[in-house]
């Protein structure tokens, strides 16, 4: 009897300190791990941290309920601000697009019944990050929001269309862009810190890539989406990384 005891008390302080060190052994991760348990979950599912702070540059369309004909084209101009016909200037630099929305529902609901807000991106700023370490060319780099890539697909006369499409700058546009590495690298450990909406209680989150893994292609999501003001850091390894 006592054993069981014994038993189920170092059972549960097994569980109560797995628990406790959760969160010190486990960083906020930059990219999802999210699980769905349909396939309608998973079309609709957005990814965990998925925050997209705005900024000047950035240009999107408010939308309101379907009851009211309003719609209005908004630009953050150079001092983070938005004009609306209502409210005249706004300060929205830092605010993620949901907070925005919560911001504008609670103003419009002084003149609309259930406003409703949607907040739908045209078109995205440019990405300012700042890379350091065992890179050639260590510094700011400048990436467009969204990276267009173009294709030529031939059709049954043999006769070439040009395809576009876009993409968002990851991990690897950055390197690129940066010179490449140097032979001492260790690219299974990039260390990444970014900003952190005020609802999450702002700052910076940090995490850890393995670049060698989307390499390998074992793990692709290591090649992370890279967002304007994130600080990338290459550190050294003790040797030359010849496999890598």
């Amino acid at each position: 009897m006592r054993r069981k005891i014994l038993k189920k008390i170092l059972i549960t302080i097994f569980s109560l300190n797995t628990f406790y060190f959760l969160d010190l052994s486990f960083p906020n991760k930059l990219f999802s791990d999210q699980k769905t348990n349909s396939l309608s979950e998973y079309i609709r599912k957005l990814e965990v941290n998925d925050f997209y702070i705005l900024g000047p540059g950035d240009v999107f369309e408010i939308a309101f309920s379907e009851n009211t004909l309003e719609l209005q084209l908004i630009k953050v101009g150079p001092t983070g601000k938005i004009n609306l016909k209502r409210f005249k200037e706004l300060y929205v630099e830092g605010l993620t697009i949901s907070e925005l929305v919560k911001v504008l529902n609670y103003e419009y609901s002084n003149y609309l019944y259930n406003p409703d807000v949607t907040i739908n991106m045209v078109s995205y700023r440019p990405v300012k990050v700042y890379i350091d370490g065992e890179v050639v060319n260590p510094g700011f780099i400048i990436l467009p929001g969204v990276i267009k890539n173009f294709s030529l697909l031939l059709d049954k006369e043999n006769q070439s269309n040009a395809i576009e499409s876009e993409v968002f700058p990851t991990l690897f546009d950055v390197i690129r862009k940066s010179g490449v590495i140097t032979a001492k690298a260790n690219i299974s450990n990039i260390k990444i810190s970014r900003i952190n909406p005020i609802s999450d209680g702002g700052g910076r989150i940090k995490t850890n890539v393995n670049i060698l893994k989307t390499l390998s292609l074992e793990d692709i999501s290591q090649n992370i989406r890279i967002k304007d003001g994130d600080n990338i850091k290459i550190p050294k390894s003790n040797s030359i990384a010849r496999n890598e």
